[in-house]
């Protein structure tokens, strides 16, 4: 396995992802896009630190700050994480990688309703699941709540059923 090699400042990461995940995630997914983002500027910062970068006009990006900030802060947690975030979009790990490092490390059933709130742009409530583990509130586009579930930090091995649905 080794970092796909491509042009940050012409291209982002998302052109080297592996078809099935960019098909499975969806070709408009926010979460594809900010994971392309947290991947090319890690390109851009690498290829620019050793003198690789010809122009200033930056990387190819297509999401915003706020959500490659979470992501950056979802991929620090934990080591299976970060490593699921780099081998599944890249064709290098198993398809369901992320979903089961995010199992691993907030448990299990709590994916799905983490990734409706990156996708709704709620990335407030992302990072404070991340962070510390908190009530989420899943919001309808209307800005009422849908669905409310309390997450527990870290790993426990019985956590407690959702009464909820």
């Amino acid at each position: 396995m080794s970092i796909p090699d491509f042009d940050p400042e012409a291209e982002g990461a998302i052109c080297r992802f592996d078809l099935q995940f960019v098909l499975r995630t969806g070709e408009n997914s926010l979460f594809l896009k900010a994971l392309s983002d947290l991947w090319t500027l890690a390109m851009y910062k690498l290829r620019k630190a050793n003198g690789l970068c010809l122009s200033e006009s930056g990387p190819v990006l297509f999401s915003s700050d706020q959500a490659v900030n979470v992501l950056a802060t979802l991929s620090a947690t934990d080591e299976t994480m970060k490593m699921a975030m780099f081998q599944e979009p890249f064709g290098f790990g198993q398809s369901g990688a992320i979903e089961r490092a995010f199992a691993k490390v907030f448990g299990d059933g709590l994916y799905t309703k983490w990734l409706i709130t990156f996708e709704d742009g709620q990335f407030d409530q992302c990072l404070a699941l991340i962070e510390a583990g908190s009530e989420l509130l899943v919001q309808a586009k209307n800005g009422r709540g849908r669905s409310k579930d309390t997450i527990a930090p870290g790993n426990d091995p019985c956590p407690p059923r959702d009464k909820e649905h």
